[in-house]
């Protein structure tokens, strides 16, 4: 399990975003495989991955596995959340819930530093760069 680098305590997926593929090594795998994904803290401090494995070159030209994160302050952490109380399945990144199919529109692309999460009126989280 992994832990908070803010406070230490042990962090948990809040959300599984989007995947596609089979991870390398599983049967079915081909080539690409990937995920988003929102973690946090019991104390809200958050951060949304994005993993990418693509082993179509040789390893030596280039890397196969790679990370990008965003910070998530501890309100858009709470927002998160609070937007997520009506999905069904936080961590099936296949859900077709109103959470899912926004978060997916608005997921970090553009590497910043940090990530907010806003709520629409109807409670639907979505993702804004800081």
């Amino acid at each position: 399990m992994s832990t908070c680098g803010e406070c230490g305590d042990p962090v948990e997926a809040v959300v599984m975003i989007d995947k596609r593929g089979v991870p390398h090594g599983d049967d079915g795998h081909n080539v690409v495989y990937d995920h988003t994904t929102a973690f946090a803290c019991p104390k809200a401090h958050g951060s949304v991955a994005h993993f990418s494995h693509d082993c179509f070159a040789p390893p030596w030209e280039e890397e196969w596995d790679m990370w990008w994160s965003w910070e998530l302050t501890e309100a858009a952490v709470d927002a998160l959340r609070t937007g997520l109380v009506h999905c069904p399945a936080p961590l099936d990144p296949d859900c077709e819930c109103a959470a899912h199919i926004s978060l997916r529109k608005t997921r970090p692309l553009i590497r910043k530093a940090r990530v907010s999460v806003t709520l629409s009126k109807a409670g639907v989280p979505a993702f804004a760069s800081l």
